[in-house]
């Protein structure tokens, strides 16, 4: 099997060294998981969101992920296993002194499981431009997205621009803030 601790990320992202030559990361593979908490309409949902990355080259990297587990506690109730998506993300330019790096990567995700409770199966595509840059011991990301949800049956398009600002702690931690835009999808 593949053991990595947390501090072997694919990009390097949190080193304040230099950047060196773009090779294979320590670890070539790379979990992240969490969990999101949203209320809205006076109900309460919890997800449980994991993306996996493997890279496949210094330039390329296939992503499956999905939001996991999802309840919903009142109003509506809900508890079921979110769309999988796969995708490819693409690394285009390195970070040089004056410019940030510049990658992009396009998925597809559809139903595991159908027929769960409060779970509407559609086919959806999501596209997303990554920007990032160093400054000194603080790391930016900004990612401009586009999703189409329910391409298979009623689209409807979604922007969205994410703003992160992360850091490194003594290791295996780091320090991350990150401030979401989304438009309106609802369908």
């Amino acid at each position: 099997g593949i053991a990595c601790s947390f501090t072997a990320i694919v990009e390097n992202t949190a080193s304040t060294a230099p950047a060196a030559p773009r090779e294979w990361p320590i670890c070539p593979f790379e979990l992240e998981t969490g969990m999101l908490f949203r209320r809205f309409d006076g109900a309460r949902q919890w997800s449980f969101p994991f993306l996996a990355k493997l890279s496949l080259a210094s330039f390329a990297q296939l992503q499956i992920g999905s939001n996991g587990y999802t309840a919903q506690f009142d109003g509506t109730p809900a508890r079921y296993f979110d769309n999988v998506n796969a995708g490819l993300k693409v690394h285009l330019l390195d970070q040089r002194p004056l410019l940030p790096s510049l990658s992009i990567s396009g998925a597809a995700s559809a139903p595991a499981l159908q027929q769960q409770e409060g779970f509407r199966p559609a086919v959806d595509a999501f596209f997303v431009a990554y920007i990032t840059k160093d400054i000194g011991p603080l790391h930016a990301d900004l990612n401009l997205g586009a999703n189409d949800w329910g391409m298979d049956s009623a689209p409807r398009p979604q922007e969205w621009v994410a703003l992160a600002f992360s850091t490194a702690l003594p290791s295996p931690f780091g320090l991350m803030i990150e401030s979401y835009y989304f438009t309106d999808a609802a369908p």
